[in-house]
């Protein structure tokens, strides 16, 4: 007997007469970027009415419970509550495994007027709880240094590999020792001048060394550190070690 085809399963039109309607169906996504009425919308939704829809998603990934989450649309759902006008929506059938999935599909539909960057993602994997994240966090908070910088540190990997990793979900703290006591090092160097994210790079390749004498590298820094500053390096990595030797 032949199977017949299975029926495809088409979104679900969603209509709001207002934002207290839609508050009782749906909630924002927890981790995506804050909504905010937008200059722009309010002058086409006044010239045009609302004729863009949101999308939103039903998942129970979350928070353990099945929800009606915006991905995109957020400003949209803010504007058009501002002036009081009726929106709509279009609710995806997609089913999703894991969080990996459900923030990667987030941030592919919120890349309108500015593509999700790191600190996007690690927000999103702290907010649902990934202890991983929450500590590259606060770390971060600590050290004047950028994310991307501290994550590398962290992880045990170079620069320009780290977005990758920090996207898939897959980040991990493997050298947290490690990174303090850079950090509290760099801290102390910094009354002489503060490091810049690729010098910091290269000041924990050095202390890694067995050669690393740090009152050395502390006379070497203090007399060199406003001159090599202006050097145009990828890597400071062969500058600190030469002090040493």
């Amino acid at each position: 007997m032949k199977q017949q085809p299975t029926a495809p399963v088409f979104p679900t039109f969603m209509t709001f007469a207002n934002r207290l309607e839609f508050d009782s169906k749906v909630t924002f996504m927890p981790f995506n970027r804050d909504a905010k009425v937008r200059v722009d919308l309010v002058n086409s939704m006044n010239e045009s009415g609302f004729t863009d829809a949101i999308t939103m998603i039903k998942t129970s990934l979350i928070d353990g419970t099945e929800k009606i989450y915006v991905v995109d649309g957020h400003n949209r759902v803010a504007t058009a509550s501002y002036l009081k006008i009726p929106f709509y929506g279009i609710l995806l059938n997609n089913q999703f495994n894991n969080i990996e999935e459900i923030v990667a599909f987030v941030a592919k539909h919120n890349n309108t007027q500015k593509a999700w960057d790191n600190w996007d993602y690690i927000r999103a994997f702290s907010y649902v709880g990934r202890a991983e994240y929450q500590k590259l966090i606060e770390v971060k908070s600590k050290s004047p240094f950028s994310v991307t910088t501290i994550a590398s540190l962290l992880y045990g990997t170079k620069r320009g590999a780290i977005a990758g990793i920090i996207r898939s979900g897959k980040f991990k703290v493997a050298r947290l020792e490690e990174t303090k006591r850079v950090l509290s090092f760099s801290a102390k160097l910094s009354k002489y001048k503060h490091m810049s994210n690729r010098m910091l790079l290269s000041l924990d390749t050095v202390m890694g060394l067995d050669i690393f004498d740090a009152d050395k590298f502390e006379a070497g820094y203090a007399k060199y550190c406003k001159s090599i500053t202006k050097l145009n390096l990828d890597t400071f990595d062969d500058t600190f070690i030469s002090w040493l030797q």
